[in-house]
């Protein structure tokens, strides 16, 4: 085959692939209803949504992905790395035939599910997901300082009231805060998975490679350290308890193998964070021995815990349920192996094992554990009883709303090829 109808082939695909994007730009939210069940089900299109419940139990927020509108010119072309400029520069022709070969392959590995399009078609955004008309709302920054809409993406959307978002990013990107239903207010340092604490007027969170940082509402720019009596930036997955008087992360340190869960008592108050700041904290991964102003907290005596992988507050502040692993090795790659979900009271010298499977606990307002097992569905772990017992047969991911009502979830729906698979967001209703 010529050079000139291989060419003409390639250009035919990404015509094909920009019409079959301006398709699914229009394509409405898919909803459905399980009749065995009850359970509403909405179509995702981002494999790590995180989704988040607001205080009053009507909206849910996840981490989604926002395509152009119709009639937006979608620009098929790969990343500007060295390799392709350098191509670009030297190469005419070569530079030609790879965006080609770069177009089909992106048609290729393209579906109706949205998972695996490139960059260049997809923008990171929040959704908030209305539970009683199940319609779907966007939020973003219009005007954002990237050059590429992949270089911000807001993950792990947190609420603080019914009205103020915040979501983090990774490896210091930016983060957001947002106002719903309005839009956004400001962008914010990068932060991995953060959270509100204090009646959400502080942000907590982790910055990439260095430790837990902590900052107002009402001045997002300005953040402190969070430092224990080593006066050591560490520490990830921070957590304030509900009732904002205790603090709580995974001390992963340098030795990702120990990684205990460590509990604080929080002396600061939201007001006057700056006074409050009087110690200097060194910077364990700056080679000019950066220094921050950091807050103290003090550390309370919980059993010993290790391997800790992930841990969440129950509504009461005083019981902390978390998943032990067999490994851990910084960030997001967890490895759980046998794993078991376990639950403690503070000032209790002991941990109570709930499950040796179980894994992403939820608390409910009465003290029950929702959790998931491995292929085996949703679970529920009874307070008064101390039993566990199946919710549903499939599921993962769940979380109850704060008012007991709802429970999310994520199902996932497999496909002989991994691109075709379907991710959807479960709403059930509890009794």
């Amino acid at each position: 085959m010529s050079k000139q109808i291989k060419s003409a082939c390639y250009s035919a695909i990404a015509i094909g692939a920009m019409c079959t994007m301006a398709w699914w730009a229009s394509a409405p939210l898919h909803t459905s209803v399980d009749a065995a069940t009850g359970v509403k089900y909405v179509q995702l299109y981002n494999a790590t949504p995180s989704p988040s419940w607001s205080p009053n139990g009507k909206f849910l927020a996840f981490h989604d992905l926002r395509f152009p509108k119709r009639g937006t010119k979608l620009l098929l072309k790969p990343s500007p790395t060295s390799y392709v400029r350098y191509l670009k520069r030297s190469s005419p022709g070569g530079y030609k035939r790879f965006v080609a070969r770069y177009r089909a392959r992106i048609l290729r590995q393209s579906s109706p599910s949205l998972k695996f399009l490139g960059d260049s078609h997809r923008y990171s955004h929040v959704s908030v997901l209305n539970v009683g008309n199940m319609k779907r709302s966007w939020l973003a920054m219009k005007k954002l300082k990237s050059t590429t809409p992949s270089s911000t993406a807001y993950f792990h959307p947190k609420w603080a009231n019914d009205n103020l978002l915040v979501t983090g990013s990774s490896f210091g990107n930016k983060g957001g805060l947002f106002i719903f239903p309005n839009g956004p207010k400001k962008q914010l340092p990068g932060l991995s998975v953060p959270t509100f604490g204090q009646s959400g007027r502080l942000i907590i969170g982790r910055q990439h490679q260095t430790g837990v940082f902590i900052a107002h509402v009402d001045a997002p720019d300005t953040f402190y350290a969070v430092v224990d009596e080593r006066t050591k930036i560490r520490g990830i997955f921070p957590s304030f308890s509900p009732d904002g008087k205790k603090l709580a992360w995974i001390d992963a340190g340098t030795y990702y193998n120990a990684a205990p869960l460590k509990v604080f008592s929080v002396p600061f108050k939201a007001e006057n964070l700056k006074s409050q700041a009087t110690i200097w904290a060194k910077d364990p991964w700056s080679y000019r021995r950066k220094k921050h102003k950091a807050l103290r907290v003090n550390t309370l005596k919980t059993p010993k815990t290790k391997r800790v992988v992930e841990f969440v507050w129950a509504q009461d502040s005083s019981t902390i349920a978390y998943v032990k692993g067999t490994r851990y090795r910084g960030y997001s790659n967890y490895q759980y192996g046998p794993r078991g979900l376990y639950l403690f009271k503070l000032g209790d010298k002991t941990s109570r094992l709930i499950d040796e499977k179980g894994k992403n606990p939820s608390f409910a307002p009465n003290g029950d554990v929702y959790y998931d097992r491995n292929n085996d569905g949703i679970w529920r772990w009874d307070a008064k009883t101390g039993k566990s017992a199946q919710l549903l047969k499939k599921g993962e991911e769940p979380r109850v709303s704060p008012d007991g009502k709802h429970l999310a979830f994520l199902l996932w729906k497999p496909k002989r090829r991994r691109y075709r698979s379907k991710l959807y967001l479960g709403i059930k209703t509890l009794k």
